[in-house]
């Protein structure tokens, strides 16, 4: 969102079963609470050292599934100091 409170997460391909699995975000967010777009239905939410897992209340859209983040931009969670990426098939 334009003023940082939210991150709006869309999800294309369906995962199997109803997790959302995100990584440590880089930037330090910290997130207080999830729903769904389309139907507001609060979603699970857990974020902790390995990062976000977002937990779907909803049937999976076909087309698009959008997740709301609500932020805390008053408090900065421990940004991650680096990740390796894979080198492998790098030319």
């Amino acid at each position: 969102s334009l003023d940082g409170t939210k991150e709006y997460i869309h999800v294309l391909n369906t995962p199997n079963g109803n997790t959302v699995k995100l990584p440590i975000p880089l930037d330090g967010s910290c997130y207080t609470s999830a729903r769904m777009l389309r139907t507001g239905n609060p979603a699970g939410l857990l974020q902790d050292g390995d990062g976000v897992t977002i937990t779907v209340p909803d049937e999976w859209d076909t087309l698009d599934t959008v997740i709301v983040l609500s932020r805390n931009t008053s408090v900065i969670c421990k940004p991650v100091e680096g990740r390796l990426l894979p080198n492998d098939g790098v030319t």
